[in-house]
């Protein structure tokens, strides 16, 4: 959980990221991201399904593991802010070893990956929050001056 400028930007930062790969819809998109995770490239392709500006919610339609399912939403805080909360669920495979590949190995990396892309995402809104008029308390405040 994080918290960074206006809902509308934030979503429009994170859900520009990866390449788009098809517009299934105004709500659905496909998308190829590449990920470095130990030192190499992973890649995914993803549904996205966009709640605008609430949430997007993916789903792993190929990539290392069988079955991903994330969703980060994004919420108003105080003042001009927004709250991202990522939750998501993955399947490794079956039985014991599974779990514990689970537990041990993939939960720590997507944890640290999924901090690092909404830091990421944060300092990306932040900078366009501080040059937009549109995003920015004090674009609004210059532009209902001007009127």
């Amino acid at each position: 959980s994080s918290s960074t400028p206006a809902p509308e930007l934030c979503f429009e930062v994170v859900a520009g990221a990866g390449r788009r790969l098809e517009r299934r819809s105004e709500t659905e998109w496909l998308v190829e991201y590449m990920t470095e995770a130990n030192g190499r490239q992973v890649k995914s392709v993803e549904l996205l399904t966009l709640e605008r500006p609430r949430a997007i919610h993916y789903r792993w339609v190929e990539g290392p593991l069988p079955e991903v399912r994330e969703t980060i939403r994004f919420s108003p805080a105080s003042g001009d802010k927004t709250r991202l909360t990522y939750t998501g669920t993955f399947a490794v495979g079956r039985g014991a070893l599974g779990w514990l590949i689970g537990l041990f190995r993939v939960r720590p990396l997507f944890n640290r990956l999924v901090r690092e892309h909404l830091e990421q995402a944060k300092e990306i809104a932040t900078k366009r929050a501080q040059r937009s008029h549109v995003h920015s308390r004090s674009g609004r405040a210059q532009r209902e001056e001007s009127q």
